[in-house]
């Protein structure tokens, strides 16, 4: 049976955003130009992984950026009139958001990166759109497997170090609703996130093979 509420979408998403992690986290080792290394014999092992890391080249962020930087949207049109008000709305918040030279860009190197990118449309607190790019590493969408285009529910989860608190939006057909775990942040690293209502959208590039691997439990609380 299909979940209903925010609070029964909760459980399944942050298990399948888990079980996507292990997937997610080696090719984020191939971007960042940490790709697995062949293993050597016990005795030659320490040496040989050295000369490895020193010789190798970081071809995956090459690849996926020689193809984001030619990937680039001109702008947006809402049906054929070019010059109504719905159109320089649009236009407004296209501009506004940097869509052209920012979140477009960083949508797309989600998707080559990791094969799934989203982009969020949030309303802000003075009202106005606020529309984001966000990774498969912090966010997971339950699609209509007909209409794959269509999120039956979404996930968004960030760390607030200053509050020492995780904070997780889920969105489902019926509303949204805000969860949050209190957490121990270590200062020498921090993450940040948003806030706010928001329509997911899924970005799907080149399906991959996943790898399986055990979900790592993350308990959540109203």
């Amino acid at each position: 049976m299909i979940p209903v509420t925010p609070a029964e979408w909760l459980p399944v998403l942050t298990a399948r955003l888990d079980a996507a992690q292990p997937r997610i986290s080696l090719l984020r080792r191939y971007v960042d130009g940490d790709a697995p290394l062949p293993e050597m014999g016990k005795n030659v092992r320490a040496s040989w992984q050295r000369f490895q890391r020193q010789s190798r080249v970081n071809l995956a962020t090459k690849i996926s950026s020689s193809l984001a930087e030619r990937l680039i949207p001109n702008g947006i049109d809402v049906g054929s009139n070019t010059d109504s008000d719905v159109v320089a709305a649009a236009q407004r918040i296209w501009r506004d958001n940097r869509i052209k030279g920012v979140v477009a860009k960083e949508a797309t190197h989600h998707m080559l990166n990791y094969a799934t990118s989203y982009m969020t449309a949030w309303v802000g607190d003075n009202g106005h759109a606020v529309i984001t790019a966000d990774s498969p590493e912090m966010m997971y969408a339950a699609t209509d497997p007909l209409q794959p285009w269509k999120a039956r529910a979404a996930i968004r989860w960030w760390r607030d170090s200053d509050a020492e608190t995780d904070f997780a939006i889920v969105w489902c057909q019926i509303g949204w609703q805000l969860f949050s775990r209190s957490v121990w942040v270590n200062p020498a690293r921090w993450w940040s996130g948003a806030s706010a209502t928001t329509v997911p959208v899924r970005i799907s590039g080149m399906r991959r093979q996943s790898s399986s691997s055990p979900a790592r439990g993350r308990r959540w609380w109203c």
